[in-house]
């Protein structure tokens, strides 16, 4: 799916909770209650209340009090329209965690790349890292939007996420302005570069 239609699901999900939100809505319809897994209900508890709850303590609930804590569609819609977000800027990360699960569960355990600290890669072995990636289908090649202030070098480093990411050059240039304006910034202060985002 193209990350602007990504973002337009993302748009009505948010209008939705606003239409809920006007509503007074407050039940969670059963057939969402009932496609959510036990680990979503964490997950969505956790998101809406970090500082309340412990993924400990919301592991001791049943998944009936997982639904009251979580408490309406409202909180389900924004859960989810913050994961679409994180999945349209997700950048690749290099970390030892992401070549683990990658080598473990969808590449060869027993690849040069899967043992060998990404301190020392090369650009060879990046290179051979996002062509197998590519090959599994676990990325893509988009335009991320950044501050200036970042180079080339550090696009993958964890502190380094794009403002915003697009499918074309168009896409970013057109929104240029927007994101400038929204960070309260110049739109010579933005750099756009073409970066691998997980899929």
């Amino acid at each position: 799916m193209k990350l602007r239609e990504l973002k337009r699901i993302k748009f009505y999900l948010e209008a939705l909770a606003d239409v809920f939100f006007d509503e007074n809505h407050s039940i969670i319809q059963p057939k969402v209650s009932e496609s959510l897994t036990r680990e979503e209900l964490i997950n969505i508890a956790l998101f809406l209340y970090q500082t309340d709850w412990t993924i400990a303590r919301l592991e001791l609930k049943t998944d009936q009090e997982l639904l009251k804590i979580i408490g309406d569609d409202i909180g389900v819609l924004l859960y989810i329209s913050a994961m679409l977000h994180k999945k349209t800027i997700e950048v690749l990360s290099f970390s030892k965690t992401e070549l683990d699960i990658f080598f473990n569960t969808k590449g060869n355990p027993l690849h040069y790349l899967a043992s060998k600290e990404t301190a020392v890669w090369d650009a060879y072995d990046r290179s051979n890292y996002t062509a197998l990636l590519l090959k599994a289908g676990v990325i893509r090649k988009v335009l991320g939007v950044y501050i200036s202030s970042i180079n080339k070098r550090d696009l993958y480093k964890l502190t380094s996420v794009p403002f915003d990411c697009f499918d074309t050059l168009k896409e970013a240039n057109k929104e240029l302005l927007s994101i400038a304006e929204y960070q309260k910034l110049n739109v010579k202060d933005l750099v756009v570069y073409q970066v691998w985002i997980k899929n």
